[in-house]
Order: structure tokens, then C-alpha cells, then sequence
């Protein structure tokens, strides 16, 4: 993890509650399909028929905290920066004389052109370009054929583009590029000083402005990570202690039909279908998948008779003037031009649904005992296996079968215009999206990976 960054709020409250995930504080796109309200909803059944509620004064919650140490600051701070130093390649260079001759591990700074049938091709052209020799950061044979090569040589590679390569037009086809070899340099971290960060696109003008942020933002996720803890363990003693004896038909279908369309929404993002979706990133087959949705389903749904029961006990309910108030407030923060826009997009119901669980949630802890336990700390709870937290989805886009290109930097080089690299293209993309926005970035994925990971089981903040 590059470095702790701090949760963004998202409309949607729960995916499994029928909530429309794709309008996210980062300013998720919109999908063509707009969201509905949901044809059943728990406030269209009688919910108290078939919930049995726990005596909820007698319920006790133990959650876990969660701290960090003035080490893991320190480590937050050099991630950033060395991050940063990266995306922007404003390393240390430093020209290697005592030889020549290119060999692995050397940063050559080159000039390309490449040509199919002698004619240039869009991308396949840079100057002052700094690569380093054995990363395979360019298509097979390019770096290869540079070593051994000498500072001030122009040489001809001849290359074929890989069959499976994303570009239709240069996929299995054979190419020339005329390289000339400018110099050899080593490469090195600059050492962080007020300085160097000044230097960097990250609006701190020293090392402790970035020190101070970081510490900011760690105790922000520790508080946010409480707060989840406490709730999800909070309602999973509710449910736990009650029970449901029955989910009607219809609430049934109507979560399963939710949860289906905004999986959907996310193979989109990702311009896949569902099926190649689940079976590359989720890593399961649809039979699996679509057992997964009926699960999830069936315990959203409970979970929603739940909450309006225990709305109905606490005498809470939203109005529609409050569906108004908060609409009006917020849709601006969602990236909508207007609240009708906002709530056509997420749906009355979803978003009713989601200022209930605000006041149920309130409610509850007003009369639920609650008992801080274990102590965690926020960076190595982030970094776990299994960690919930907000953090970047990588999704390897070679699965897909997307178009692989880079971000790079070079004197002259103009970003998105190489087509050379077989590896990692969507990694550059995305840490060049990050540069300039790294928290939305996070969010979007975040989300993401919630719903796919979680069966849109889990409560996004």
C-alpha cells in the first residue's frame, strides 16, 4: 500500500440493501441504466410478521480500536514520496563513464522511431526516453537488443508485436525501430528534503507539512475503522440474537435483481462482460456466482426487515421533505447537476433507506452497551490478507484483453502516445490518474472491490 488513505463517504449505504453503488463520493461514472426504485421494498411488507427482534437493551457489543505508531508515519511519508518521485521520474540520474556498453540494470536514455512497412506508426516514437535495460517495461527484444550496444550508436531492432497485443493494428505484426543510444546513467532516490518535496506535485511545501498530513489522515482512519467495527458488530448481534422466519418472494427477487444489475455496473467499468468478470477477478464460475447473489440477497433482505422493524419500535421514519433536504445538500458531492438527477439515479427507496439506517444506527447507540477490545493498528489491519479497509483495487487488465499502453516520461514524450509496452500498461495509467487524484482514485476502486469481494455484503461508509 502506497500509503493510508482516508475513507470517502459513499451514497450507497449497502450494495446487498439495494443501494446504486455508482454514484460514489469520487464521482463514480453513471451507467446508462438508470436505478429504480426497488419493485418490493422491507417498508412494503409487513416486516413484524416474520421477524422476531432481540431485546435490544440487553445487547452487548465489544468492537476493536485501532492506533499507529510515529514509525508507521514515517514509513506513510517515504511511500508518498517515493511514489510521487516515481510517477513524475524526477529520480537522481547520474551518467556512467568509467564504460560504454549497455548492460542490465542501466537507466539508457534513447531515442526511438518505429515504423511498420517504413511508415511511422502513432506511438512508436520518443525522444530522451529513460528505460531501463531488463525490466521488461518494453516489448520483447527492445531492451534485449540494446545491450551490448555502445553510448552514441544508432542501431535497428527489428521486432514483432505479440499476437495477443490490445493495438489490432500492430498485434502480430513486424516492426522497425531505429534507436540511437543518447547515454547510460544510474538511478537513484533524491534524498527527501523540504526541497525535493517542494519539487513534487503534492501541495506540501515541507517534510513536515507531509508528516502532519499523513498523521491526520491515520487517526482519521482510525476513527473511521471504530466506527465500522462498531456497526458491523452491531448488526451482526442483532441478527444473530433475532430471527427472520420467512423472506417474502418478491423482497427476495427484488435484492437479487439489485445485486445482479450493480455487479453489472462494475464488469462495465471495467468494459467486460459479467461473465468474464466474475471469472477473472472474482475468480469463480456464474453457477458459484449466482449462488453467491441468492446468499447475499437472502441476508440483505433480512437484514432490511430487520432495520425497519426496529425503525417501527423507535417510532423513526424519513419524510419525504428530509429526502428533499439531504438530496439538495448532497447531490452536488456526487457529481449530479441537480437532487432530481441525484435521486433518479439512486432511487427514492435506496436513498430513504439509507437516512433510516442514519437514525436506526443513532438509535442504537443510544441504548446498546458497548466495550472498546482488542487494539489494532490501522497499517498492518490495512496490509492483512483479508483487510475491509479502503484500499486500491489492481485489477490486471491483461486478463481482460485490454489495450496495453503506458504512461511515460521522456524530454518530448507526449503521455498515452507509447504503444511499446507489453507489461503493466494499466498500472501506469492508474498511477498517472493517482498523481493527480489519488484519494478519489482509491475510493472508486474501493468500492469496487467491496461489491466484487463482498458479495455486496459489506456497509460502505
Amino acid at each position: 500500500m502506497r500509503r493510508i488513505i482516508m475513507k470517502r463517504k459513499i451514497v450507497a449505504f449497502m450494495l446487498a440493501m439495494a443501494m446504486t453503488v455508482s454514484a460514489t463520493a469520487c464521482g463514480a461514472s453513471k451507467t446508462e441504466e438508470k436505478a429504480e426504485t426497488t419493485q418490493s421494498s422491507a417498508a412494503s411488507v409487513d416486516a413484524e410478521k416474520y421477524v422476531k427482534l432481540c431485546d435490544l437493551d440487553k445487547l452487548e457489543v465489544t468492537y476493536n480500536t485501532y492506533t499507529f505508531t510515529d514509525q508507521d508515519v514515517e514509513d506513510q511519508v517515504k511511500e508518498m514520496f517515493e511514489y510521487y518521485v516515481d510517477t513524475s521520474d524526477t529520480y537522481n540520474y547520474t551518467d556512467i563513464t568509467d564504460r560504454t556498453d549497455v548492460q542490465d540494470g542501466d537507466f539508457c536514455n534513447i531515442d526511438y522511431e518505429g515504423k511498420k512497412d517504413g511508415v511511422a506508426f502513432d506511438g512508436g516514437t520518443a525522444q530522451g526516453y529513460n528505460l531501463e535495460i531488463g525490466s521488461g517495461t518494453f516489448i520483447d527484444g527492445f531492451e534485449e537488443g540494446l545491450k551490448g550496444h555502445n553510448v552514441g550508436e544508432e542501431l535497428d531492432l527489428n521486432l514483432t508485436f505479440p499476437e495477443s497485443y490490445g493495438n489490432a493494428d500492430l498485434a502480430g505484426q513486424a516492426v522497425v525501430f531505429h534507436v540511437k543510444i543518447n547515454k547510460i546513467a544510474k538511478r537513484e532516490m533524491p534524498e527527501m528534503t523540504d526541497e525535493s518535496v517542494k519539487a513534487l506535485d503534492m501541495d506540501y511545501d515541507s517534510v513536515e507539512a507531509m508528516r502532519k498530513e499523513t498523521k491526520d489522515q491515520l487517526q482519521e482512519s482510525c476513527d473511521t475503522e471504530m466506527e465500522t467495527s462498531k456497526k458491523d458488530a452491531l448488526w451482526a448481534a442483532i441478527m444473530e440474537q433475532s430471527e427472520v422466519t420467512e423472506v417474502p418472494g418478491e423482497l427476495l427477487e427484488t435484492f437479487k435483481e439489485q445485486i445482479s444489475k450493480n455487479a453489472k455496473s462494475y464488469a462495465d467499468n471495467y468494459g467486460v462482460e459479467l461473465e468474464e468478470f466474475v471469472k477473472n477477478y472474482m475468480q469463480m464460475d456464474m453457477d458459484s456466482f449466482n449462488k453467491e447473489i441468492e446468499n447475499s440477497a437472502t441476508d440483505a433482505a433480512k437484514e432490511s426487515m430487520v432495520l425497519e422493524v426496529i425503525a417501527k419500535k423507535a417510532k423513526l421514519e424519513v419524510t419525504e421533505d428530509e429526502i428533499k433536504s439531504r438530496a439538495e445538500a448532497e447531490y452536488a458531492d456526487y457529481s449530479y447537476d441537480s437532487a432530481d438527477a441525484f435521486l433518479e439515479e439512486v432511487g427514492k427507496e435506496s436513498f430513504r433507506q439509507y437516512l433510516l439506517q442514519e437514525k436506526v444506527d443513532e438509535y442504537l447507540n443510544g441504548i446498546v452497551k458497548f466495550t472498546a477490545g482488542e487494539e489494532l493498528n490501522i497499517v498492518e489491519s490495512y496490509n492483512s490478507p483479508d483487510a475491509s479497509a479502503d484500499e486500491e483495487l489492481e485489477l490486471d487488465e491483461e486478463d481482460f484483453g485490454d489495450e496495453e499502453e503506458i504512461v511515460i516520461d521522456g524530454d518530448d514524450v507526449e503521455e498515452e502516445d507509447n504503444v511499446l509496452t507489453e507489461d503493466g500498461a494499466a498500472e501506469a495509467e492508474e498511477e498517472a490518474e493517482d498523481a493527480e487524484d489519488a484519494e478519489d482514485a482509491a475510493a472508486e476502486d474501493a468500492a469496487a472491490e467491496e461489491a466484487a469481494e463482498d458479495g455486496a455484503q459489506e456497509a460502505a461508509e
